[in-house]
């Protein structure tokens, strides 16, 4: 009999414990360096690679999350605009211009 109270005591231990945990620990999110408005050039890759030649000079029209929008060149005549937005997490280097 004392077994069986024990297991149960024992249960519901852990069921209050993880009710009265709370949240979990999250990273915090540091602020990005620009803003929406702000013009600026994402390099992608690491220096030693090819790829760090890669990269693109835009002027931010929203953030979301780690990707941003850039705002759009003037589409030729018949063709529609494109939307490009780009991922914060594989930018190697950003740089904004004041």
């Amino acid at each position: 009999m004392l077994k069986r109270w024990s297991g149960v005591l024992v249960v519901l231990g852990v069921i209050v414990g993880y009710s009265v945990a709370g949240t979990s620990v999250n990273a915090q999110n540091e602020p990005l360096p620009f803003g929406v408005g702000d013009t600026v050039s994402l390099r992608f890759g690491a220096p030693w690679s090819a790829e760090y030649n890669n990269f693109t000079t835009c002027a931010v029209a929203e953030i979301r999350g780690s990707y941003v929008r850039c705002e759009a060149p003037p589409a030729p005549a018949g063709r529609q605009t494109r939307v490009l937005w780009h991922n914060l997490q594989s930018v190697a280097v950003v740089e904004t211009y004041q």
